[in-house]
């Protein structure tokens, strides 16, 4: 069975997933310190070496991770609901105008009404925005809320982020595409 590094150098910068045979091959041993990689067992237990959010590995709580984005005058935002590291629910949507606060409190205002709809009590919160954070956190004490640093190789708010990116272009069969890739590599069903 292939094994692969989970690597996090912030000196070269380099992030990322590597295959033991192509680590091998770059001499990335050799280049990097000691403690900024360490070998998995599968690509799975790599990518979720990167995740920020403890609790991703906890069966039974619901974790959302959200992201909102502003570009040409359009605002997408979305969010995913995980549960024993599964993709239990997952919305985006589009709206002209606004600002990138807008639509990352609009995500996150979406995914605290998919928590009270489900009756769910105390789910956790993974956002990239401070600013969302300041905005919801006063006014929802039963919801941890986890700052996620954006484009860090968490490999949820990955997926929230590429899946906008993919949608706010009119490109929902590539995300197809990407959603079958992410799936197969983390071995979600």
């Amino acid at each position: 069975m292939t094994k692969y590094y989970a690597i996090k150098d912030s000196q070269m910068p380099l992030y990322g997933i590597f295959c033991k045979s192509r680590f091998d091959r770059l001499g990335l041993e050799k280049k990097l310190n000691k403690s900024s990689f360490k070998l998995h067992r599968s690509y799975r237990e790599a990518a979720l070496s990167f995740s920020q959010c403890e609790e991703v590995y906890n069966k039974n709580q619901y974790i959302a991770y959200t992201d909102g984005s502003y570009k040409n005058g359009m605002c997408t935002y979305g969010f995913v609901i995980l549960r024993g590291f599964k993709i239990v629910y997952e919305f985006f949507d589009r709206i002209k105008g606004y600002d990138c606060n807008v639509a990352e409190n609009l995500a996150v205002s979406h995914a605290i009404a998919y928590f009270r709809e489900k009756n769910i009590e105390n789910p956790i919160m993974c956002v990239d925005s401070q600013h969302s954070i300041r905005f919801f956190k006063p006014n929802y004490r039963n919801i941890k809320f986890i700052k996620i640093k954006s484009h860090s190789n968490d490999p949820f708010n990955f997926y929230v982020d590429m899946m906008l990116s993919y949608t706010s272009g009119n490109k929902e069969k590539q995300y197809g595409i990407f959603k079958k890739k992410f799936y197969d590599h983390l071995r979600i069903k």
